[in-house]
């Protein structure tokens, strides 16, 4: 099954809740289940941490991240109009998968462009992440 996610940005607590519905619902399925989006876990490459979100989500080992080759920052945010990124050095974006009984080997690259950052109305807040999975049997 493949899963795309754009969770709250600017609600903390419901983030925290849509991630932890997600890992409840993957629990149950019995397929794998590959997931990707805008999640907005914020997470920092310097910490190796991100939000409540990201936490809830990855607890209990239920989904496992396809880690981007290369940590690049994904999104530009300037909120308060400073020129300057509000998140340097974070992913938002995530690729993710739950192998239910199948191998799933992933990789992950964020795709760059000349002229991507910063975000203007000409471009995206955000960079695309190109995953790639194999699925097959779990031997």
């Amino acid at each position: 099954m493949l899963v795309n996610v754009h969770l709250a940005r600017g609600n903390a607590e419901l983030r925290t809740e849509q991630a932890e519905g997600l890992r409840e619902w993957a629990k149950v399925q019995t397929a794998p289940v590959i997931l990707a989006g805008d999640c907005n876990f914020d997470f920092n490459f310097l910490t190796k941490r991100g939000n409540k979100g990201h936490a809830a989500f990855f607890a209990g080992a239920v989904f496992r991240e396809a880690v981007p080759e290369q940590l690049i920052d994904t999104n530009w945010s300037d909120r308060n109009d400073d020129g300057q990124d509000d998140y340097p050095d974070s992913c938002l974006d995530f690729g993710a998968f739950c192998e239910n009984g199948c191998k799933v080997n992933g990789s992950c690259k964020v795709i760059v462009r000349d002229g991507d950052f910063p975000d203007t109305k000409a471009t995206s807040d955000h960079r695309p992440l190109l995953v790639t999975f194999q699925l097959g049997d779990s031997e």
